[in-house]
Order: C-alpha cells, then structure tokens, then sequence
C-alpha cells in the first residue's frame, strides 16, 4: 500500500509538472523563433544644464580729477539761528550770533551747510568729500554721483568761534594728474560769538 501511495504521489507530481515544463519550453521556443530586430530607445534629450544668472555689472566709478566735478551754482548756503548767508567761490562771509542763541553747543556754532556738485562728465565718480573750518576737518561725507548729473547735499557741522575770518573749504580727493588736493569750494568764513 505505501508502494502504491508512493507511486501514486509521483504520478500526480509529473503529470502536474511535465505540462508546466512543457509550455515554458515552448514559450522558449517560440521566443527563439521570433525575428531579431533592434531595441528602440528613446531618442537622448541633452542633459539640463542650469541657466547661470546674466553676468550683471554695476556702474564702474572713477575718481575725479581737477574740473570734473565742480559746486554749480558757485555758492555754498549757510543756515544758521533762523539766517541764511550765501557764502560764494572765493568771497568773503560772516557769521555773527549772541551768546544765549540754541545754535550754540558746547562753545561751536551749529550750522547746516547746503551745496550742489556738478559732474562736468559722463563718467561716475564716487570720492570722499571733506568739509574744513581753519586747519580743523568739521565734516564730511562720501559721495557718489553719476555722469552728467547733479547731486545737492546737506550737512549738520559745527564751527569753532574765529578771531579772524579763517579759510572754508570743500575738498575732494588728490587729482589724477597730479598730486594736489581738489578744491571745490574756497571761502573765507568769520564765525563770532557776541556779547549781549
């Protein structure tokens, strides 16, 4: 009986498998006998290289020399305890103010200057700019203007009381063809304190 069982057990086992083995070597075979043609691929599309950002170039500024850059109108405006004195190239101005005026601090006269720069050229220019009293540097600042253009500016300085009229000037950066200081603005300033 297990004889027959056993024999029993590898009929089933064939009878299911040789079916099986018989229709893989038939899908074999078949595969064997199809025609040989190329694979497609899909067409090569170039890789995506990112976009660099457009090379973006600034303004380039220059320094100026002698007669690049001139105060236009030719006059600098001084205010000063409600006044105004209009202070010209090469002239001569005072400024005169009692003793109990708020525009005093600390034993200087507060003073707000106003000037405008002329660019004579169509380059741009960016140079420090220094403001002086006497021998005494009493402001400044950088400033950068473009070709052709005009640039108005506007500084808070205190001036130290004189005996004498002392020399007021706007000065720029050494020229380019030579080593001299640009002057733009050359005045005699007398600032007094008076007694009441």
């Amino acid at each position: 009986m297990r004889e027959r069982k056993f024999l029993y057990i590898i009929c089933v086992v064939i009878s299911v498998t040789l079916p099986i083995l018989m229709l893989l070597s038939g899908v074999k075979r078949s595969l064997a006998q199809l025609p040989k043609t190329p694979i497609e691929t899909s067409p090569r599309y170039p890789e995506i290289q990112p976009k660099k950002p457009p090379d973006i170039k600034g303004p380039i500024f220059e320094s100026p020399d002698h007669g690049d850059v001139i105060v236009f109108p030719n006059y600098v405006v001084i205010r000063y305890n409600g006044r105004v004195l209009n202070l010209s190239q090469g002239g001569r101005g005072s400024i005169l103010i009692p003793e109990n005026s708020e525009a005093i601090i600390r034993g200087n006269v507060s003073v707000t200057i106003q000037y405008t720069l002329k660019n004579r050229t169509s380059r741009n220019f960016r140079f420090n700019l220094g403001i002086g009293y006497g021998n005494r540097r009493v402001g400044g600042s950088q400033v950068t203007i473009y070709g052709n253009r005009l640039i108005t500016m506007t500084h808070q300085i205190a001036l130290q009381p004189t005996a004498g009229y002392e020399r007021f000037q706007l000065v720029g950066p050494a020229g380019i063809r030579d080593d001299t200081i640009i002057v733009f603005f050359n005045a005699d300033l007398l600032v007094r304190i008076y007694e009441l």
